[in-house]
């Protein structure tokens, strides 16, 4: 009786191996295209009405075919349950699985960059591409932001937040973090006009939407509240991206021609280095006619080199 039952579930096996086989449509070279463990034939485990299941892509699909013959067949052998472990160890490699671990040499390394950097720096994996592989390093700053040594701000973006004698822990601001965005595209960015008067203090109004203007693609990122906006453009601002002469100009434009005043001319003098003042001068002929008065103005007090 045992014998007849492990040849009727033999048969199944065979018979539902060889339907399948049929509703290959379309891929009748499957099968000698991939190869199946000793016990069985070399076919494919397309299922018919799904042809996504082959055993080469999808190895689940023969594992549940083998199994279901084997719970259909009650049969005392163990062949089914045998090909349906081989067909997982050798297309998952369940049983030789190479794992990345982080390294704590690593993380050290990652850690006294981030504290070379200052307190307010955003930062991606693609800043410490030097101390390994992506995977590894993706790997330990996971562990850091599950010990609690940095945070993730957003997918793939990361800081380190720090006290702060009034408003408590805070992280990277905006500049910090569209910095981080930039050096991990490789974009030049320049801030819109309603950024630029904010981060120069010439206006109190923060944007609802922070706006940069960049020669990657156009892209959204919402971080909370925040909402930054890359915009693609690739006129002569972007030349001045990066630069002081360039966030200057950008403020400017922001209040026009004639509604620049001494006011904001003052604090912009007040505000800028006396090596920016020197840059503003040198990159005078990169700006609207209407602005080169003003950046002169601006940098008056400054003897150029």
């Amino acid at each position: 009786m045992t014998n007849q039952r492990s040849r009727a579930g033999s048969e199944r096996i065979g018979r539902r191996t060889r339907d399948a086989t049929t509703a290959c449509r379309g891929k009748a070279r499957c099968r000698n295209q991939h190869g199946h463990p000793d016990g069985f034939p070399g076919e494919c485990f397309h299922r018919q009405g799904n042809s996504s299941f082959c055993r080469q892509h999808h190895s689940f699909s023969g594992v549940r075919l083998a199994l279901s013959a084997r719970r259909e067949s009650h049969a005392e052998d163990d062949f089914a349950w045998v090909f349906a472990l081989d067909l997982l160890k050798k297309q998952y490699n369940i049983f030789n699985v190479s794992v990345a671990r982080s390294n704590p040499s690593q993380m050290t390394k990652i850690l006294k960059r981030i504290a070379s950097k200052g307190p307010d720096w955003a930062f991606t994996p693609h800043d410490f591409a030097d101390f390994g592989d992506p995977r590894s390093i993706g790997m330990a700053l996971t562990r850091l932001v599950r010990d609690g040594k940095i945070r993730r701000i957003g997918r793939g973006l990361y800081d380190k937040p720090h006290a702060h004698p009034v408003l408590g822990q805070v992280g990277a601001g905006t500049d910090a973090i569209v910095d981080a965005i930039a050096r991990k595209k490789s974009l030049r960015v320049l801030p819109s006009s309603a950024v630029a008067a904010n981060q120069l203090g010439l206006t109190t109004q923060v944007p609802a939407k922070l706006v940069y203007h960049t020669d990657g693609a156009p892209s959204e990122i919402h971080l909370g509240k925040l909402q930054i906006v890359f915009r693609r453009n690739t006129g002569r601002m972007l030349g001045l991206a990066g630069r002081p002469s360039g966030l200057v100009a950008q403020a400017l434009r922001e209040f026009g021609k004639d509604g620049v005043t001494e006011t904001h001319l003052s604090r912009l003098r007040d505000r800028l280095s006396d090596t920016q003042k020197r840059q503003l001068l040198k990159d005078i002929d990169r700006v609207p006619a209407w602005m080169r008065p003003h950046f002169k103005e601006i940098a008056a007090p400054v003897v150029p080199t």
